[in-house]
């Protein structure tokens, strides 16, 4: 039984997203037909499908074959124009270092791939067609008729289905992909169906969509730098599950503070205001910003104007943020971050003599004084 380590999900470019994880070799698996689990003889299966992640329209390639993922890889970079300056596998794995992934084993493991599936070419017969659209100020009064190319399948003796196709307009799908909520970015820049009439609707999603993305961010420019502070502490008592002998009591203490920026919310049920952050958490590698210390992983979106929307309420309690409030929360993360690093030191790998020493200078107790 083989368990997927170090699954991470990686932007290989600002709009695409692609999940790497590593496997034994022999690991026998798929995505299913529609790309929403993972399918196999391997609890990697188990374990994808425990993760719930909807993979629509992706593909895997998969590191079983090294003939094959070199030339799917290689296939995929060029498709996003990223730089292959000797081989596809050479330039990928390149890339996954300067992301911090994990070296393997060659000899024990490989690495597979989920990617986003590219836009397939399409030619063949074509009508114009007439769709209602937003126009490329988003504005109310910029919804016109246009006429747009669409293709359909090409009829022969064999053919058992039409299907229609549109290409999405690239000011719309470019809005549309700055959706905050991820899972609602159009997997793809063309809409297929079996009737013009599922076109029209789809575009007209989207378009709604675009003015929807659009709104967001117009009212977004009218903010106020807040800060949410998380602060929880609890205790419980901790039983043997074998017959519920008493272990003492689970003392636990959680804390987290951070910088967003509240707005008035548009056309958005039961809520006053959204929010967002100019800090984005990415992957171990990416370019961090600097904050005590700077923290792996973290990207400073504002220098791209890159907003990133909160879904919800953000957690905790909210005050408006003051360069003063926000120094000493600075301070008290620090002093939080020197207490786990000092007991830590004081009650890893302990034993008989550690304890006895402890008890005579006093130490851990100061800890908490």
């Amino acid at each position: 039984m083989s368990y997927a380590i170090n699954r991470q999900e990686l932007p290989i470019r600002d709009d695409v997203i692609i999940t790497v994880f590593t496997h034994g070799i022999g690991a026998s698996f798929n995505l299913s037909k529609d790309g929403t689990m993972l399918n196999g003889k391997d609890s990697i299966a188990t374990e994808f499908a425990n993760y719930r992640k909807l993979y629509r329209h992706h593909q895997l390639i998969s590191g079983g074959n090294q003939d094959t993922f070199e030339k799917k890889i290689t296939a995929f970079l060029k498709s996003i124009s990223h730089p292959v300056e000797t081989t596809g596998t050479e330039a990928f794995f390149t890339y996954l270092k300067s992301q911090g992934y994990p070296e393997i084993n060659p000899l024990t493991q490989c690495i597979s791939v989920i990617i986003p599936k590219p836009d397939k070419a399409y030619s063949g017969d074509f009508f114009n067609n007439t769709f209602i659209l937003v126009g490329e100020s988003f504005l109310p009064d910029s919804w016109r008729n246009d006429t747009l190319p669409v293709y359909m399948t090409k009829i022969t003796p064999e053919i058992t289905e039409i299907k229609f196709r549109v290409d999405v307009p690239d000011y719309i799908y470019t809005k549309c992909m700055q959706d905050s909520d991820i899972e609602k970015r159009p997997a793809l820049k063309y809409i297929e169906a079996t009737s013009l009439g599922i076109l029209h609707a789809e575009m007209d999603r989207l378009s709604n969509q675009a003015v929807h993305v659009f709104e967001m961010q117009k009212s977004s420019q009218n903010s106020t730098k807040m800060i949410g502070i998380v602060f929880q502490s609890n205790e419980s008592s901790k039983r043997d599950d074998y017959n519920h002998a008493y272990l003492g009591q689970n003392i636990g203490i959680k804390f987290n503070w951070y910088i967003i920026h509240r707005f008035k919310s548009v056309n958005l049920s039961n809520r006053n205001f959204s929010y967002y952050s100019w800090h984005k958490m990415v992957s171990a590698g990416a370019t961090t910003f600097q904050k005590n210390g700077g923290i792996s992983g973290i990207i400073d979106m504002e220098s791209k104007g890159e907003k990133c929307f909160i879904h919800g309420t953000p957690p905790g309690v909210l005050v408006e943020w003051t360069q003063e409030r926000e120094d000493f929360f600075k301070r008290l993360e620090e002093g939080f971050r020197g207490l786990s690093s000092n007991l830590n030191k004081f009650l890893a790998d302990l034993d008989a003599e550690k304890i006895d020493l402890l008890i005579s200078n006093n130490s851990l107790l100061k800890l908490t004084q």
